[in-house]
């Protein structure tokens, strides 16, 4: 809400659109209520769109054939330049919208010397949400804006309180937000028809210490980040363990922890690198892996 209350102090043509994932819990005409209710708080005529078809396509089966791979999906950084900067992006356009403006606390710019769009950090180190915009194409950060990324968490919610801005709902997302109860070992199951195949959990030296319902169910950590030059970020994993899944079942060998004190196989030289950026082009040097804001933050 206080993003688009400060749209409206550059200029009257605001308008919001709020689309359905088609997984919310709460009747639809509560639904419409909420919207509503925003729209009124903000002198502003409000759109409810239906994204459901999209959002599972692209975000959900996404997210439950990663897990069945092995694999740990992370569902908000395909959704932003997918379904957000994607379909959304295209109703808006579609209504005369010439930006699309979310509440991420985020910042883009345009560097004229290389005439490029760059994604910088939030101002807010603890709120930043610029990796979950990494997959952002240049097209997609050219109708991006994000009227928060300047300002902190505590400055939001001072500007609501002066503006007398109640949001509908006051719990932030901090979560898969299609889940709303159980777990995901559940919601896999029940898009896929498919469970997890129960495995083993060994040491490198061949000792059993655990027995997993599936690799599904065990991930590497989440991986080192290094922001890059532009619309880039660098992905670095050096995994805890690697599955093997002889004859099919699962099973996962410890490369760190229970592996004997005298063992060096996590210090390897080398990384596994990816891109999260789709045209993020050739690697930096090591030395310019860090991109700082130039204007500060």
């Amino acid at each position: 809400m206080v993003a688009a209350h400060l749209l409206k102090q550059e200029t009257p043509e605001v308008f919001a659109i709020h689309f359905r994932t088609g997984f919310e819990t709460e009747p639809s005409d509560r639904i419409l209520r909420r919207i509503q209710s925003i729209g009124e708080q903000l002198g502003i005529p409000v759109h409810l769109i239906d994204l459901s078809a999209d959002f599972k396509r692209q975000v959900v089966d996404y997210f439950a054939t990663t897990y069945l791979s092995g694999e740990t999906p992370n569902p908000c950084v395909v959704c932003n330049p997918l379904i957000k900067f994607g379909a959304l992006l295209r109703v808006s356009e579609g209504l005369g919208a010439d930006v699309l403006a979310t509440g991420h606390y985020a910042r883009v710019r345009m560097d004229y010397s290389s005439g490029r769009y760059r994604l910088f950090k939030g101002l807010d180190s603890r709120k930043d949400q610029s990796y979950f915009l990494a997959r952002l194409t240049q097209t997609q950060l050219a109708r991006a804006c994000f009227p928060l990324g300047a300002l902190t968490k505590t400055a939001v919610k001072e500007i609501a309180a002066r503006e007398g801005l109640n949001p509908t709902n006051a719990e932030e997302s901090q979560d898969v937000c299609f889940i709303k109860a159980g777990s995901y070992r559940q919601l896999v199951a029940s898009l896929t028809g498919r469970t997890p195949a129960p495995g083993l959990i060994e040491t490198t030296a061949g000792k059993v210490v655990g027995r997993p319902p599936g690799s599904a169910c065990f991930h590497d950590r989440p991986a080192p980040r290094h922001q890059l030059p532009g619309n880039r970020t660098l992905l670095c994993r050096a995994p805890r363990h690697r599955t093997q899944p002889p004859g099919g079942r699962a099973q996962k060998r410890l490369v760190g922890r229970g592996v004997p004190s005298g063992s060096h196989q996590l210090g390897r030289p080398t990384a596994r690198c990816s891109l999260a950026g789709p045209d993020a082009g050739a690697l930096p040097d090591a030395g310019s892996l860090l991109h700082p804001d130039p204007h500060g933050g």
